[in-house]
């Protein structure tokens, strides 16, 4: 059993710590092995203690370990006529495939929707094992970028939903591919 729940001052340690480790698993011979060893949880608590945790939810198991989190909020490079955003959805490796990403995913677009969002996109790494996660929804695909990270080249996708509702119709549903 996981609980979901808006993010508090006091969860910035677990957030970074999950921030960290999926990466280093999820990039695991995708992202340059230099970038990934060089990540840190003091850089990463750093950089979430200057996050808005109003766009913020977590994961935590029954002993109250964070597992995962979610950001999101206002598209970010208003140029594809989306106004929410999914920044992140990370999950430690061991709990992926539970449907945590999925109860995530739907507590961000409820957040969301009650500030007036109507529509709303993600960026994901074409290597992303997780970029099915995201597809399973069936998505537009509305932008590709390359960008570099240590010294590889990455391509980056942006999907969207224009009906935030129709996304969490299909989350509430289980509607996926």
């Amino acid at each position: 059993m996981y609980k979901i729940r808006k993010a508090k001052k006091e969860d910035i340690k677990g957030i970074a710590e999950v921030h960290v480790d999926s990466w280093r698993t999820t990039y695991r011979d995708i992202v340059d092995s230099d970038y990934l060893n060089s990540l840190t949880y003091a850089e990463k608590v750093n950089q979430w203690e200057k996050a808005d945790l109003n766009h913020l939810i977590i994961a935590e198991d029954e002993e109250g370990r964070i597992v995962g989190f979610s950001s999101y909020g206002k598209e970010r490079s208003e140029k594809h006529g989306f106004d929410g955003e999914i920044y992140a959805i990370y999950l430690l490796d061991e709990v992926q495939r539970k449907g945590i990403g999925s109860a995530l995913l739907l507590n961000s677009i409820d957040d969301l929707m009650d500030k007036g969002f109507q529509s709303v996109m993600v960026w994901v790494i074409s290597e992303n094992p997780s970029r099915g996660f995201y597809e399973s929804y069936f998505p537009e695909l509305i932008g590709e970028e390359t960008f570099s990270i240590g010294n590889r080249e990455h391509i980056e996708y942006a999907f969207g939903w224009k009906d935030i509702e129709r996304l969490k119709s299909m989350l509430l549903q289980g509607n996926r591919v």
